[in-house]
Parts: C-alpha cells; sequence; structure tokens
C-alpha cells in the first residue's frame, strides 16, 4: 500500500532547527522524526512512498520514494500539499504529516480499521498542551467525535469540544 508523507511546510516554529533541514528531519530520541514515520509505515506493509516536499526540498532524500515538489509551499496549507501527489491517491492509501512522532502501533491500529476514510487521533492530546508556548491548543487539528464517528476536524472544533487530536489520515477511496 502506499503512504503520501506531506512534508513540504518550513517548520518555523522550530525556529533554528529546520534552518537547514526540514522539519522532519529533525531528531527526536536519536532518529529524525521521518526515520521513526518510516519504520512504523514499513513495518505494516506501506513501502511505496510518496514524499511531497517544499522547503529544503533537496535535502529531503528516501532511497526509492517518488517526490511530489509542492512549488508555493510558503503561500499554501496542507491540503493544497496533499493534491501535489494526487497522482498517487488511485488506490487505497495512507497520509501523515511528515513532523508527527507514531509508533508502529498506531499504524498497526489503523490498518485494522474499517471504513473507506479513517482518521487517527489522539484522545490523550490535551495533555501535550500543559505548559506549551511554541504551538498553542489554538492551532491544533483537533477531532470532535460524537457517537463514535469524527464530526469535525480542525482548529474551529476548540478545545471544549474536542475528542482528540487528528495525527494520521487513512484513505481507501478518493471521492
Amino acid at each position: 500500500m502506499k503512504a503520501i508523507i506531506i512534508a513540504a511546510g518550513k517548520g518555523s516554529r522550530l525556529e533554528h532547527h529546520t534552518t537547514e533541514r526540514p522539519k522532519c528531519m529533525v531528531s527526536v530520541g536519536g532518529k529524525t522524526i521521518l526515520e521513526t514515520q518510516l519504520h512504523a509505515l514499513e513495518k505494516h506493509g506501506l513501502e511505496d512512498l510518496h514524499i511531497i516536499r517544499g522547503y529544503l526540498a533537496d535535502r529531503l532524500l528516501v532511497d526509492g520514494a517518488t517526490y511530489h515538489l509542492n512549488t508555493d509551499f510558503e503561500n499554501n496549507n496542507i491540503l493544497f500539499s496533499l493534491f501535489y501527489a494526487q497522482s498517487a491517491m488511485n488506490g487505497p492509501f495512507v497520509s501523515t504529516y511528515s513532523d508527527i512522532v507514531y509508533t508502529p502501533s498506531v499504524v498497526e491500529k489503523l490498518m485494522k480499521t474499517e471504513g473507506d476514510i479513517c482518521l487517527v487521533i489522539d484522545r490523550e492530546w490535551a495533555s501535550a498542551y500543559v505548559g506549551r508556548e511554541d504551538h498553542p491548543v489554538e492551532q491544533a487539528e483537533l477531532a470532535e467525535v460524537t457517537n463514535n464517528i469524527i464530526t469535525k476536524v480542525g482548529k474551529q472544533v476548540g478545545a471544549e469540544n474536542a475528542s482528540g487530536e487528528f495525527i494520521v489520515e487513512h484513505k481507501s477511496i478518493l471521492v
């Protein structure tokens, strides 16, 4: 199955960590964020990699990956970036932001989930925002869940209505 990794953004909140490398190349726990993601994805059969690059594109290299270049990454958002890889969206795929650290067990749960469109949300999201100033909760991609169905996703959900924070998306069919 395909994995589409959205890695075009500059990562301005990481400031000095991203002056010479894309944000997914920042090291966390001795591995880059991207290395951690690739391990989790490949462990569950997601080896057809498509990476959407933008900021410092020439410094983001992964053996065997297909690249899609977002030439206007400074002026558009993550959804626009995803559509630079529209040619890869035929058939099942998983898409993920490149700057999120997650374990293989997250991918395993995602792959076992039924449905044409599934989102992985972190239900323990609020604890990550305690005392945090560099990425306040107002900037979080939150999800509202009603009767085990995600009814709203985005910054407009608000912390008071959030059941979790959106971290990974899986799409079987793009309509």
